[in-house]
């Protein structure tokens, strides 16, 4: 089974608002909301993150001859690897994707004046099933980044006590506990764009004219 990262995104197969029951488009109104706040969040986040590793790569291959035989360069390396994995899920591009997906087919140029407009269309429950995999994805990774950063952490303070290289390794110390802080930044943005998913997949899988 592909990766969150790597699966590929079907086709969109849209319902028009005007199929949609009436009822339901005060819950469309409040996912849609609660995107636009999740956008907000998590494009800033996830800048920082790139400048943040933009530093890192930096380092690493300043330093990469001199210590890759090092037990905690090991660690560095891992936190690095996991920081990339973070920003090639695209999650701002993601987020784009599903929000312009409920104004009309994508063949016009995006105009973020758009998304002020009323929505058009609803993507069909496979598109929404398909960004819910990828969220859910997104969450497992950024659980799993949090912990490998803690690990990093840990390895560096031991790596501090010894007194070697105390400037490169506490530029690294800081580096991680940037990252880490950014990591949980962007759980809150993620977990509420899941539960907008879940009650938009509810709303299509209802039938409708």
């Amino acid at each position: 089974m592909p990766t969150a990262r790597h699966v590929k995104q079907p086709k969109i197969a849209p319902t028009a608002r005007a199929d949609i029951d009436v009822s339901f488009y005060g819950r469309v109104d409040a996912a849609l909301k609660d995107l636009r706040t999740c956008s907000r969040q998590i494009g800033p986040v996830l800048l920082s993150m790139e400048d943040e590793l933009r530093i890192l790569d930096r380092l690493y291959y300043k330093g990469k001859n001199q210590h890759r035989l090092a037990k905690f360069w090991k660690k560095v390396e891992e936190m690095r690897r996991f920081g990339k994995r973070i920003v090639e899920m695209q999650l701002s591009a993601r987020m784009d994707d599903l929000r312009y997906a409920f104004y009309g087919d994508g063949s016009l140029e995006r105009n973020p004046s758009t998304l002020k407009k009323a929505w058009t269309q609803i993507p069909d429950v496979s598109y929404l099933s398909c960004m819910l995999y990828r969220v859910e994805g997104a969450n497992v990774l950024v659980d799993e980044a949090r912990r490998r950063f803690a690990g990093v952490n840990r390895s560096l303070l031991l790596m501090m006590q010894t007194g070697a290289f105390l400037q490169f390794i506490v530029t690294l110390t800081a580096i991680v506990s940037r990252l880490d802080a950014l990591s949980q930044e962007i759980q809150e943005p993620l977990y509420s764009w899941k539960a907008s998913l879940k009650s938009l997949i509810s709303v299509m899988k209802v039938p409708h004219v």
